[in-house]
């Protein structure tokens, strides 16, 4: 089993690497994404959060196999992977919701479509180790709840970069009413 994880590992690393060379080189052809001086300080805020909520998540995995003598994983890297995971989502959660997600010229529509698309990707392949029974493995979480773990992640920025952006409309709307209503006096 925990051959199949390693390969898991080393396949995921591989894509991300690939993806990372292509879209790259189409970046060079776009715009530069430039940040302004408010998200570049809110960035550096929303990485340390993340970066407690690692801690934290990572000490409450700890403390909880100290105090009651068992494991919540099946393996110490599922504990450590699902405490990274959490920590990616604080940081996006906090970055969305002070405005420090997007860069100046971003388009907002492109991330949300991703993170509905990654997000129906993991929910099926969630859902067919629902079926299989293969996401508990002797009463703890087996390698496969990452998984799991990640279809939260984007359920979650998902919903938040909803909700986000449909506030950003109300204010830009409010705004131009505003605009509106102060040129006609």
């Amino acid at each position: 089993m925990k051959n199949w994880f390693n390969i898991g590992m080393g396949s995921g690393l591989l894509i991300g690497l690939l993806v990372f060379f292509f879209t790259s080189r189409q970046k060079k052809n776009e715009k530069v994404i430039q940040w302004d001086e408010r998200q570049i300080a809110l960035r550096g805020e929303c990485y340390r959060i993340g970066f407690f909520v690692v801690v934290i998540s990572s000490s409450l995995i700890a403390t909880y196999s100290f105090l009651f003598g068992k494991s919540l994983f099946e393996t110490p890297e599922v504990g450590h992977l699902a405490s990274v995971i959490i920590g990616v989502l604080g940081f996006s959660a906090s970055a969305i919701m002070k405005d420090a997600y997007y860069s100046l010229h971003e388009n907002r529509k492109k991330y949300i479509t991703t993170s509905i698309s990654l997000a129906i990707v993991f929910g099926v392949t969630t859902g067919k180790y629902l079926v299989d029974g293969s996401l508990v493995v002797d009463g703890k979480l087996a390698d496969r709840s990452i998984v799991s773990f990640v279809f939260l992640l984007w359920c979650i920025l998902a919903v938040l970069l909803i909700v986000h952006s449909i506030k950003e409309d109300e204010d830009i709307l409010e705004f131009s009413l505003l605009i509106g209503v102060k040129s006609e006096t």
